[in-house]
């Protein structure tokens, strides 16, 4: 294996790539794969994920610098204040609430002043979330089937929130 950007070291696994050298290797050599170009790519906030009540977890798409994440700006739209921002995975940051969710309720997080491993900005960022309401039978039914489509086509199974 070579790493592929000897400059990005906050890029972990993809930033490792088999080697393309007939000799199977390049030691003492530049590496096959080398790439300088610096990270200059902010963030993205991929998902909010609703862990409890009060509890929210902030997935992005690349490693962060962890002492941003828990000292970033934090908004939640219809207000709720953050009690605590603890980073618990190179790309994720958990918020704690200082109120409980509103069962139904659809709330927006926007995300400032955070950064990735490299130093970039996220900008600002944005995501929606909710506690759903409790599932009751037959809130969910299968609506419709397709197990043997015509050439070409493809089975599906049609599902229906009533």
């Amino acid at each position: 294996l070579e790493q592929i950007n000897s400059f990005a070291t906050c890029s972990g696994s993809a930033n490792w790539i088999a080697s393309s050298d007939p000799a199977g290797g390049t030691p003492g050599e530049q590496n096959s794969a080398f790439d300088p170009t610096p990270d200059s790519t902010p963030p993205v906030l991929e998902s909010v994920l609703v862990a409890g009540a009060q509890t929210l977890i902030l997935q992005f798409n690349e490693t962060m610098d962890q002492g941003s994440l828990t000292s970033g700006m934090y908004t939640i739209d219809p207000s709720i204040a953050v009690q605590q921002a603890v980073a618990i995975a190179p790309d994720q940051v958990q918020l704690v609430l200082m109120d409980p969710l509103v069962v139904g309720t659809l709330y927006t997080i926007t995300v400032a002043d955070v950064t990735d491993c490299s130093g970039n900005a996220i900008g600002q960022a944005s995501g929606t979330f909710g506690l759903p309401e409790p599932v009751e039978a037959g809130d969910i039914v299968i609506n419709e089937v397709l197990y043997d489509p015509v050439t070409g086509g493809s089975d599906f199974v049609e599902l229906y929130n009533r």
